[in-house]
């Protein structure tokens, strides 16, 4: 039995078509948060902009402090992208 095969540039882009809400409910099912951490002072979670630059693709160089959740802005895409291709995520 031969296992059909999809697209790799097709997966690929489902995964960048996710929405924050999508996100932010692949981050509760895979880690337990319901949302990112923001820094004190920020209108916006740093963290959620730098795992969306890495769900896009883009490079990145990020400077977090100490239990900043770094981890998560590469393990969270990492683990999208291998539910969509059924495939193994080492991080």
């Amino acid at each position: 039995m031969e296992i059909p095969r999809q697209d790799p540039d097709q997966l690929l882009k489902a995964i960048l078509n996710d929405t924050s809400k999508q996100k932010r409910g692949k981050l509760k099912i895979f880690f337990g948060y319901s949302s990112f951490r923001k820094f004190t002072g920020d209108e916006i979670s740093l963290q959620e902009v730098t795992a969306q630059a890495a769900v896009d693709g883009k490079s990145i160089l990020a400077v977090f402090p100490t239990g900043g959740g770094k981890s998560i802005t590469f393990q969270l895409p990492a683990l999208m992208a291998g539910r969509a291709t059924h495939g193994l995520t080492v991080v």
